[in-house]
């Protein structure tokens, strides 16, 4: 029996941003990727071709990006204000082109028609023979084909080693300072670190204790898009890759409670992860959309990792320096969360490093971590070594990280594994701990940190250098790079039951995080409110909140949504907060209305025939 349980939100906001720059007039042969152009000389006409349109939105999505930058300096804020954004600009840009494709799909010229909005982009399977009419489109950017991720290979057999140490830290993690950031107790608790990997065994004795799904919402912690499977496993699918995952989601955060087996770079945070890397007919698109808003609701920010840790590439052959995966990148740290990516295992050669690792626009684009022999600090010989090939010029990678016989989790056991996507997970459990120090640092600076604190090694060149980047990353220098919160920072984390239909009563608690230093005597008061809401209780207490904690207001939120209220009409009040030493701040709460299907349910409709139960 197939069950599918969807919720679909509409938000009427302003439009206002894009992802490319290209002018509209371009001929429609150049609107073709070279790589597509080679494909379709030798496609049969009527063969249905993977593609992506990149959409054009005449710069709205340009615009977005410097009005956020302009008036939105929290994670939270901007992270609700650019997801709507987003979405709004890619469903006004994209609906003319939605219906063609559409069009074509009833006659059997195109299929799996899907429309994007981290990128203004739709997908789907189309025709060889309408590609060239439909680059001719002027809300039409450019056509290219849709890629195959694959992990990138350990260079050497997994070797199986299940005892643990018996003093001490794991020799990788002592490498770059993890023990000294531990006795500061900063272990990357109340981070998200996220995977992008061929599945992870939810299960894994070393895993199993701080996946986020524990939580109960089990969609913002593990995205399976073969099976829809509710919790995290391997996938026989990925072939040979089938415990790459779970070996990387190791070196992030794994740790053994009842063993003490702590091989992990950040054992305090949580995990999530995607299944996406050497799958069928996976999106990597779909894959970003849901790490830059797990849980679907873009009013609610702590399910938002603070890092991706990509341990995969693409052959550059395939895609080059393209532009639609700088986009990918950029929007998602645009959101605060941090990518960091595997080199590849493709040296000595010059210009090895694979895509999208090989992005060079500054030294902190395309993030690549090269694998390091951390007993005798030389290179590992397969590591990918630089200059970029985008402009063969440009250091990469950008720092080095132990992946040499590095221990971790692998089916069940422990294994140790080398290569790059072994060193990248060491780097991308540092931003956990990062994040932990200083939680309003910007993907930037926490990239400049990384750089700036490096261990210089020598390959006999001026450093930085092609082999080893800016260096051994170091987290206690790293951490003198960053400044830590000088004082409470109050965010709202979330708020029960804000969907309503017209005329009932709104009732949940309010969960407001600290991000700060510790703070007592916090209240909260509804000062503004839309005059279609009825607010029962305006005042809230909330008490102390220590650092990264999380509080509810007591009384809870009650209010009565006016009966005359048009259904899909967002309700905002503003929550003021203050609490000791005069801290004030304003969050704000939004109610989301809703047709009323049936008492406490509104805007959920479910059709069972059977075979079928199927809810939007």
């Amino acid at each position: 029996m197939c069950n599918i349980s969807s919720r679909f939100y509409f938000l009427v906001l302003p439009a206002i941003l894009a992802l490319f720059i290209m002018p509209s007039h371009l001929s429609a042969e150049s609107k073709l990727s070279s790589s597509l152009l080679q494909k379709l000389k030798v496609v049969d006409s009527t063969s249905l071709m993977e593609v992506i349109f990149m959409v054009n939105d005449n710069q709205a999505q340009l615009n977005l990006k410097k009005d956020l930058s302009l008036n939105y300096k929290s994670r939270a804020e901007r992270h609700q204000a650019e997801i709507q954004g987003l979405q709004e600009i890619a469903r006004e840009s994209q609906t003319d082109l939605n219906l063609e494709l559409n069009r074509l799909a009833l006659s059997g010229k195109a299929e799996n028609i899907k429309s994007h909005w981290l990128i203004n982009a739709i997908s789907g399977r189309i025709q060889a023979a309408e590609l060239g009419r439909l680059a001719g489109r002027v809300d039409v950017l450019a056509i290219v084909p849709s890629l195959k991720v694959s992990a990138i290979e350990p260079s050497a057999s997994a070797v199986f080693s299940p005892g643990k140490i018996t003093s001490g830290v794991e020799s990788n993690l002592d490498s770059i300072g993890v023990d000294i950031a531990w006795s500061k107790g900063l272990t990357g608790q109340g981070r998200i670190v996220c995977s992008f990997d061929a599945g992870v065994e939810g299960n894994h004795p070393a895993l199993s204790a701080n996946w986020k799904g524990n939580d109960g919402n089990h969609k913002a912690a593990w995205y399976d898009p073969l099976d829809g499977e509710p919790f995290p496993h391997t996938l026989v699918e990925a072939g040979g890759s089938r415990h790459h995952g779970t070996h990387t989601m190791g070196i992030m955060v794994g740790h053994d409670d009842n063993s003490g087996d702590t091989i992990g770079v950040a054992p305090g945070a949580r995990w999530i992860s995607a299944a996406v890397i050497d799958l069928p007919y996976v999106s990597l698109i779909e894959a970003f959309e849901w790490a830059a808003d797990p849980d679907g609701d873009p009013n609610t920010f702590e399910d938002v990792p603070d890092v991706i840790n990509h341990s995969w590439g693409i052959p550059n052959e395939d895609i080059g320096c393209n532009e639609f995966l700088r986009e990918l990148i950029d929007n998602t740290e645009s959101l605060g969360i941090v990518n960091i990516f595997a080199a590849g295992n493709f040296g000595p050669a010059a210009s090895s490093i694979t895509s999208p690792a090989n992005l060079a626009l500054d030294s902190l684009d395309g993030f690549a971590v090269g694998a390091l022999n951390h007993e005798t600090n030389a290179i590992a010989y397969e590591s990918s070594r630089g200059p970029s090939d985008c402009d063969g010029v440009s250091i990469k990678p950008n720092v080095v990280a132990p992946g040499y016989f590095i221990r971790s989790a692998y089916n069940g056991d422990y294994a140790e594994l080398t290569g790059t996507s072994m060193a990248s997970p060491h780097v991308a459990g540092a931003v956990a701990i990062l994040r932990q120090f200083a939680p309003r640092a910007t993907p930037k600076q926490i990239k400049e940190a990384l750089l700036a604190s490096c261990k210089p090694l020598d390959d006999g060149s001026s450093v930085p250098n092609n082999t080893f980047g800016w260096g051994l990353i170091n987290i206690p220098a790293a951490l003198a790079h960053l400044s830590p919160p000088v004082g409470p920072d109050l965010k709202l984390y979330s708020f029960e039951n804000s969907l309503a239909a017209p005329g009932e009563t709104v009732q949940g608690r309010i969960f407001v995080k600290n991000l700060g230093t510790d703070i007592s005597d916090v209240f909260g008061e509804i000062i503004n409110h839309d005059p279609a809401l009825n607010i029962s209780t305006p005042i809230f207490r909330f008490e102390t909140i220590d650092s990264a904690q999380v509080a509810a207001s007591y009384p809870p939120f009650i209010a009565q949504v006016d009966d005359t209220v048009t259904p899909g009409r967002i309700l905002s009040a503003d929550l003021k907060l203050w609490g000791s030493g005069g801290y004030v701040k304003f969050v704000e709460l939004h109610i989301m209305t809703a047709e009323q299907d049936s008492p406490g349910h509104p805007n959920f409709y479910s059709l069972q025939t059977g075979r079928l139960d199927f809810t939007i």
